[in-house]
């Protein structure tokens, strides 16, 4: 599953929210996010990465 453009926004407790990024995933629950930007009130988050893969040690 590829997600090109993901934008949420909204309130959560009187909190703003914002979500903006893309990711991919699969059916094993691997997801690669190239790059996801998060907000929560006065709290933010810069996301990049993959997620519940296992990586190759070579």
């Amino acid at each position: 599953m590829e997600v090109p453009e993901l934008k949420l926004t909204g309130n959560v407790k009187q909190n703003k929210v914002n979500v903006d990024g893309t990711l991919k995933g699969n059916s094993y629950m691997q997801w690669m996010i190239p790059g996801l930007h998060l907000e929560l009130g006065p709290n933010s988050a810069e996301v990049k990465g993959e997620l519940g893969g296992k990586r190759s040690q070579s």
